[in-house]
């Protein structure tokens, strides 16, 4: 019967009564099983970089204090007076204005910011989107990983 994989050998195995007399390769498994052990012990070039890398993405994210998702906007608007300079220049428009988008519960919100509140969402929304970014990086040093520590 085909497709039954290592146990056809451990089936054919030949132990004799007087001890490890017989199948060769049992025999070589039992003593070298021994120094693999000591061998996988030992984390692997590979496992330790990735590791290391887990451990930058970590910190970064660590060290982020302010975080936010959404688009900030700089905007200069027009009042609508036909006497005001703003009619007639556009760079003599009223503003800047900022205004924040977010999505929350499936819907989008704006929401009008302070020049100083714009400033610290515009760090928060870089750090965010830094955030998503290192995200997938460990994602994919844990797959790295997994696939380092426990091959197929």
């Amino acid at each position: 019967m085909r497709g039954r994989g290592p146990s056809r050998s451990v089936e054919r195995a030949n132990f004799s009564a007087s001890g490890l007399r017989g199948c060769v390769c049992c025999t070589l498994a039992i003593i070298i099983s021994p120094v693999l052990d000591t061998v996988n012990s030992v984390p692997k070039p590979d496992t330790a970089q990735t590791e290391e890398k887990i451990a930058e993405i970590q910190r970064a994210i660590g060290a982020m204090q302010y975080l936010s998702s959404g688009t900030l906007l700089r905007r200069t608007k027009v009042c609508g007076n036909p006497n005001c300079h703003c009619a007639r220049d556009p760079a003599a428009r009223h503003g800047p204005y900022y205004e924040w988008s977010y999505l929350k519960g499936g819907r989008l919100h704006h929401r009008t910011l302070t020049p100083k509140q714009a400033e610290l969402m515009r760090l928060a929304i870089a750090n965010y989107r830094k955030a998503k970014k290192l995200l997938r990086t460990w994602e994919a040093h844990t797959q790295r990983l997994i696939e380092l520590n426990a091959p197929e």
